[in-house]
């Protein structure tokens, strides 16, 4: 199989073991890598061959996830999973994505590591403990609200891993969801139809969150009021001031999925079904 001039290999074990888990963290985490891969291969060389497995493990089940990208350096391996750690130029990311699949792999149990060679390719190896019975590993969390209608959403972010993650988790919820990676950006998609939600980042280059927002409470205010914000920056003096002037929910990176889900459909429940344009704020 070839996906965006990318050859995927699978070997999937068929004997597995059953576990107990948060499906939909564990598609984040998978999904999470395999966008980080993909970018990092298209950039070197244009192409790649991504090697996907699944096998028992001597403490439950093995997930590997190769590619043959440009490797990570030695030095900056060590701090992959680090939060806001990046090898990304300013502007192009934050680098929360591994911090986040770190958190879920160990709030389950399990435990993920890389290894890499320069030059070679890189190996993230992910282990999940065997649950059975009520033994679940994450936390429970309360069902979120369901709207009484799918919605159409816009998630803004500069950052390829995490935009992707959040459209996947709620398209898997029924929405259908576009996606910017800039507020230029942004501003022509909100100029080209009607949405139910605003996700955005606050910290973009070029135009940021705040400078968005200013511009969609002029040209189109009732989408204002379903603005739900993202932000890693949780020491900043302007961030805290802005979103408490605007009184608009957010969210800290790094989140969980679930979280997102959960204030994204919290926000869309009282609107539902109309879209942005035709809701009085």
């Amino acid at each position: 199989m070839r996906v965006s001039n990318i050859k995927v290999e699978t070997d999937l074990a068929k004997d597995l073991p059953q576990t107990l888990a948060d499906p939909n963290q564990l598609q984040q985490v998978i999904l999470n890598v395999i966008v980080n891969a993909e970018q990092a291969m298209t950039e070197a060389h244009g192409k790649g061959v991504l090697r996907v497995s699944t096998c028992r493990a001597s403490a439950g089940i093995r997930i590997s996830i190769e590619d043959d990208g440009p490797g990570i350096q030695p030095d900056h391996l060590k701090q992959i999973f680090d939060p806001f750690f990046t090898t990304k130029g300013v502007g192009k990311g934050t680098g929360l994505g591994l911090s986040i699949c770190h958190g879920i792999i160990k709030e389950h149990g399990g435990s993920v590591e890389a290894t890499s060679t320069p030059g070679v390719g890189t190996l993230f190896t992910i282990e999940l403990p065997l649950v059975a019975g009520q033994q679940v590993a994450p936390k429970a969390k309360r069902a979120a609200p369901r709207p009484t209608a799918p919605a159409t959403i816009l998630v803004v972010d500069d950052e390829v891993s995490i935009r992707e993650l959040m459209r996947d988790a709620l398209e898997t919820r029924g929405h259908t969801v576009d996606v910017a990676e800039s507020g230029a950006e942004a501003l022509k998609a909100l100029a080209a139809k009607p949405y139910d939600l605003l996700v955005s980042d606050l910290k973009m280059p070029e135009m940021s969150g705040q400078e968005l927002y200013a511009r969609v409470q002029v040209e189109h205010p009732a989408l204002a009021m379903r603005t739900l914000f993202t932000s890693g920056d949780t020491v900043s003096t302007e961030t805290k001031a802005f979103l408490e002037r605007v009184g608009r929910p957010y969210l800290l990176k790094p989140f969980l999925v679930a979280d997102l889900v959960e204030e994204a459909e919290r926000i869309l429940a009282p609107a539902a079904a109309p879209a942005a344009e035709t809701t009085s704020p």
